[in-house]
């Protein structure tokens, strides 16, 4: 099962509890979130190169993305960002079309534009036997 299946099933089929806190408060999103910790990278024509980040939460119409910033980062803060990008989830090899929702000095909430398409898999590299 895919990371885009595993989070609709969990979007789609609210826990008793998370039932509970969303009467209880003003829950404003459309589908519920799935707390995480994902790999990912914000790719965009208008940046220099791959910007890495971590996904904190994710549901089915978007996520909470923490950047990774160090000396070697092509940006700073989430300031530097375009307002759209694709967003490529490491462990699933997907990539996902993005928009920001919001952001601050180095997370952001970004909306999905499109559905999850799985990326092609790099060939293995076939390494000669060595002979004896």
């Amino acid at each position: 099962m895919s990371l885009h299946d595993r989070i609709s099933a969990f979007a789609l089929k609210p826990s008793a509890a998370h039932r509970a806190v969303i009467g209880a408060t003003d829950e404003q999103r459309w589908a519920l979130r799935k707390s995480g910790l994902f790999a990912a990278f914000i790719v965009s024509d208008r940046l220099q190169g791959a910007v890495g980040c971590l996904v904190r939460d994710m549901s089915a119409t978007g996520a909470r993305l923490v950047l990774q910033t160090d000396r070697n980062s092509l940006i700073a803060t989430a300031a530097g960002l375009p307002n759209t990008f694709k967003l490529i989830l490491d462990y699933d090899q997907v990539e996902v079309d993005c928009e920001i929702a919001w952001r601050s000095d180095r997370a952001l909430g970004v909306r999905f534009l499109s559905n999850m398409k799985q990326l092609p898999k790099k060939p293995r590299k076939i390494m000669p036997k060595k002979k004896r």
